[in-house]
């Protein structure tokens, strides 16, 4: 049985933090006692809680989609704290042992979207992704070819950044995102290490192209995390074994990390396809019953999501309709799997969730050049 419920706040006012209440009614929060009501710059706290209420017309234009609501477990917390000037939205997934805490904080520069996931492990996992910063690095060691080269990339991203966020609905300050792409790195990563993940997961195309500068602006960076890193490279980090000594075990083309009751699975998908030895390691790697969570840079389109994914071009998927048969393999084999449970990708410049197959998300991370970084806590 499913319930609905609705859990919505936008910008709230007030020098002080903003406890919410999730009693199943509205809750009165403007910073100054008076009511919320429905006004665009104050919190709004709805709860539905009879039986299979379960499709929610959202009203604000913050929100732009119609959601399939299930239960909020008793685990998940009661009292959320919002920071003043964030917006932050809290809906179950579409499973009933899924459920998903969205907060979109426009921090300056950074847009954090929280999302909370129930695989059942027994302590709580934090991962921090961040993908598509496309940096380059304006050394002036560089060559004046080098240099050139640097500065027509940066010029390009600086306008094709803008196209893609609106062209997803995405926040964009122009004045805000105005910043060199190396510098967005920085800025995510200096987030990184203040939120102290268990695992930071970098899935692609962190660097424009492969040069000196680049690769060293990259291996700089990663060495800086302070947390287990997945990196997985994107189309624009080929050949992938250029960046070995960057990733686990000295290999870009398939790396685990392992925790008690948690897998992280990074694979080189940069061509768009996987290999019968990446899938070959996959299918021991996940012989017994631990959750798996599989990293990569281009995201998947099945039956299951074809939908949602139909808006983006072939370029930006791997479609088993066309893509080689140790792939389509590959995407029949975490399909069925019962524990691979969740795709984490990157590639398409605007954020999006799916089902890959029934129950089993693919959660795609808009780009770093906007300061998008996607947290996910599993339990």
């Amino acid at each position: 049985m499913f319930r609905g419920s609705i859990f919505l706040a936008q910008k709230c006012s007030g020098n002080e933090p903003v406890k919410t209440d999730v009693s199943g009614r509205y809750s009165d929060f403007d910073g100054n006692g008076g009511c919320a009501g429905f006004s665009p710059y104050f919190p709004l706290i709805r709860t539905a809680p009879e039986p299979d209420d379960t499709i929610i017309h959202l009203f604000s234009a913050f929100f732009r989609r119609i959601f399939n609501i299930s239960s909020i477990r008793e685990r998940v917390k009661k009292n959320i704290n919002i920071m003043p000037g964030r917006d932050i939205m809290i809906v179950t997934g579409l499973q009933a042992d899924q459920h998903q805490i969205k907060c979109g904080g426009n921090m300056g520069f950074l847009n954090v979207e929280r999302t909370i996931i129930d695989l059942g492990t027994r302590r709580p996992y934090k991962l921090i992704q961040i993908s598509d910063t496309h940096a380059v690095s304006l050394s002036p060691d560089q060559t004046g070819e080098e240099l050139e080269r640097a500065k027509q990339q940066e010029n390009l991203w600086m306008k094709g950044k803008a196209h893609f966020a609106h062209l997803f609905g995405e926040k964009y300050d122009e004045s805000e995102c105005a910043i060199h792409s190396s510098e967005c790195l920085q800025k995510e990563i200096e987030y990184i290490n203040s939120e102290a993940p268990d695992a930071a997961l970098l899935t692609g195309d962190m660097i424009d192209y492969p040069s000196g500068a680049n690769d060293e602006l990259l291996r700089r960076s990663i060495r800086c995390i302070n947390a287990p890193v997945l990196f997985t490279c994107g189309n624009h980090e080929r050949p992938a074994d250029r960046y070995n000594d960057v990733c686990i075990n000295g290999d870009a083309s398939f790396q685990v990390i392992e925790f008690d009751d948690l897998r992280l699975v990074g694979l080189d998908d940069s061509r768009k396809t996987i290999s019968r030895m990446q899938l070959e390691k996959l299918q021991k790697v996940t012989e017994n019953d631990k959750k798996t969570v599989i990293c990569m840079h281009i995201p998947v389109k099945t039956a299951s999501n074809r939908d949602e994914m139909i808006s983006y071009e072939d370029y930006y998927t791997i479609d088993p309709e066309s893509c080689d048969s140790d792939s389509r393999e590959f995407i029949k084999y975490i399909s069925e799997r019962e524990t691979v449970r969740l795709v984490l990708c990157g590639h398409c410049h605007g954020a999006s969730q799916s089902e890959f197959a029934p129950g089993k998300k693919q959660l795609i991370c808009s780009s770093g050049l906007i300061g998008y970084i996607r947290e996910i806590i599993i339990h």
